[in-house]
């Protein structure tokens, strides 16, 4: 299409163009219900088979077992950075964090107002985020129920390209760089992106946490 820009924002990002013109084709009818899929009701089949194909899709794209479970939310990923402490801790708990610039700055003030027992145990501010902390200088507290880190710092232009090997559970903000590479999921206890920057339009981000987590 000649009149298509070349897209290189931080987010929301580009579509592929077969994404929108299949969109564009079903827009008035979709799959033959005869309604678009904005006027179709979130109790029908059809949104019902979108959002299990949605979540299978990924579960495979990320390497995740069945032990995982998908889950679309609203709210962007700044409202995981309040979500994931509150379901993953309790108020006086210790949670550990990385911070490694802007984005795991917000995750951390959002947590801090929490009440948890919240550490920053290791940064790379001292040389103003220019890279990330390596895995052996990161020490966890043994009784902190998560390490919180940002896989990919946008702002500055770091990323980890593995997890760092740590005695606890991960929990990892992907936004920018969920599905854009195989990786280990198993030491996660949850993998959470705002997903317009990679896989979709702006406003829902995308959950991954281990099902044993889920009523506690």
């Amino acid at each position: 299409m000649k009149d298509r820009v070349d897209n290189f924002y931080a987010g929301p990002g580009a579509l592929p163009l077969p994404v929108l013109e299949r969109v564009h084709s079903e827009f008035f009818n979709y799959n033959n219900t005869g309604m678009s899929v904005m006027e179709l009701s979130h109790r029908t089949d059809e949104i019902q088979h979108i959002i299990d194909d949605s979540a299978a899709r990924i579960k495979r794209m990320m390497n995740l077992s069945d032990e995982f479970e998908v889950i679309f939310l609203q709210g962007g990923g700044s409202l995981q950075f309040l979500m994931v402490p509150m379901n993953l801790s309790h108020p006086g708990d210790k949670i550990d964090y990385i911070d490694t610039g802007y984005w795991a700055e917000k995750a951390i003030k959002a947590a801090k107002s929490l009440g948890r027992d919240l550490e920053i145990i290791a940064a790379s501010s001292d040389r103003h985020h220019t890279y990330v902390p390596s895995s052996d200088s990161i020490k966890t507290r043994s009784e902190a129920k998560y390490l919180h880190l940002c896989t990919n710092n946008t702002v500055v232009g770091t990323q980890f390209h593995n997890f760092p090997e740590v005695p606890i559970p991960i929990v990892a903000d992907m936004s920018s760089d969920f599905l854009s590479k195989v990786i280990d999921p198993s030491p996660c206890a949850c993998i959470y992106a705002h997903a317009q920057k990679k896989c979709r339009t702006f406003g829902g981000d995308c959950g991954c946490y281990p099902k044993e987590y889920f009523g506690k």
